[in-house]
């Protein structure tokens, strides 16, 4: 994804943050550290909306400090912070940043829910494919071996068929190929059989 196509993808970011957040500014006293919060990541969604993204983020990584040192340290809307400006700083081509934030949202979310959780899963598929980016495989093979595990035992079909061809992909760099092809044609099943539901990961 390019900066100039990233507006775009970060509107897909964006909708997913408002589906995380629900913040009923009318109920805001300012007065408590949680609702200081609120009120940065309100504006923060406000800046997004204008479209000054270099604002919003800033306003987002606020936030998302507060929260970490004085308010929910091991809460689940952590990780999701996590996660969420992990896509953001993958989606300007800020990897190092990307890579910070998975791995802190990977290993709060293990922390939470175990590491067999479908949240877990989300996290170890984003790390696997930005460290494939880099051509990292070895190190995005366990990743994405666990994505595999986990969404092999529950959650929509269509995501494991995701998760199985970025697994395919990376066998293949590492010249695993008959692994590599049994991936690939267990997303392929998948896939026909959900027919164009897979356009909705």
């Amino acid at each position: 994804i390019t900066r100039e196509s990233a507006p775009d993808s970060a509107s897909v970011l964006f909708k997913r943050s408002t589906n995380i957040l629900h913040i009923d500014l009318a109920r805001l006293t300012m007065e408590d550290p949680h609702d200081f919060v609120m009120g940065l990541m309100q504006i923060s969604r406000d800046r997004f909306r204008q479209g000054n993204f270099a604002e919003a983020e800033q306003l987002f990584r606020q936030s998302l400090v507060l929260e970490l040192k004085e308010i929910w340290p091991g809460h689940p809307l952590v990780a999701d912070s996590f996660q969420l400006l992990g896509d953001l700083y993958r989606i300007f081509g800020m990897t190092p940043q990307a890579e910070s934030m998975y791995q802190n949202a990977y290993r709060l979310r293990s922390a939470i829910f175990g590491s067999g959780h479908l949240q877990v899963a989300a996290t170890a598929h984003a790390l696997a494919v930005l460290l494939s980016d880099l051509r990292r495989y070895q190190e995005a093979e366990p990743y994405i071996a666990q994505a595999c595990k986990i969404r092999a035992s529950g959650g929509f079909p269509p995501v494991l068929a995701s998760s199985l061809k970025v697994q395919g992909a990376i066998l293949r760099h590492l010249n695993r190929l008959d692994e590599s092809e049994e991936a690939m044609t267990k997303a392929q099943e998948i896939l026909t059989r959900y027919g164009s539901a897979h356009e909705l990961i």
